[in-house]
């Protein structure tokens, strides 16, 4: 019966230590998301994929998604950054876009571009809705954001990188819906 225990407690302790190992891992892989390796890439696959039926469309989608992009990283800067290369690029039919983008590059917390692209997700969904496109984008809702109120945001990818929560909850999320 004592052998029996301590064969026991040895398999116990070496799962235990594989799955430690297995969890350093994972947040190994976390790291590469903060830094922006792996949003990077898996936006730039798809940046060519996408079809809306006219370039501007295209573009503003483009700086939306970047934007998406530096919001995941939780970086302040980097969101600034491309909202001002947003404004300076694209010609804006769509006054509201343009506020939203305007909001977002003169903020000065990431909670504050959170809200603004809360926004900005809400006009680019109305935006989107009116270009044709041959691609389906995904309209993708995060319960937990804003204190329990919800937002969305749009993707080209089924997966979910959440851009209200970054790197604390990349995952959190679901599908509700599309846009075709």
């Amino acid at each position: 019966m004592k052998t029996h225990l301590i064969l026991m407690t040895s398999i116990l302790i070496g799962l235990s230590t594989i799955s430690c190992n297995e969890e350093e891992k994972n947040n190994k892989q976390n790291q590469k998301t903060k830094n922006g390796t792996e949003v990077s890439n898996s936006l730039s696959q798809k940046n060519e994929d996408l079809s809306l039926g006219h370039e501007d469309s295209q573009n503003i989608f483009l700086y939306y998604r970047k934007i998406k992009r530096g919001l995941i990283n939780s970086n302040l800067e980097e969101t600034k950054s491309v909202a001002t290369k947003f404004i300076e690029k694209i010609d804006y039919s769509n006054q509201a876009i343009k506020t939203h983008v305007e909001n977002i590059q003169n903020s000065s917390t990431l909670e504050d571009q959170r809200h603004h692209f809360n926004a900005l997700s809400v006009e680019m969904e109305k935006y989107l809705k009116d270009s044709t496109s041959k691609d389906v984008v995904y309209k993708q809702y995060c319960p937990m954001a804003f204190d329990g109120k919800g937002a969305f945001w749009l993707s080209q990818s089924k997966e979910i990188m959440n851009p209200y929560f970054g790197d604390k909850m990349l995952h959190c999320g679901s599908i509700q819906g599309t846009i075709k």
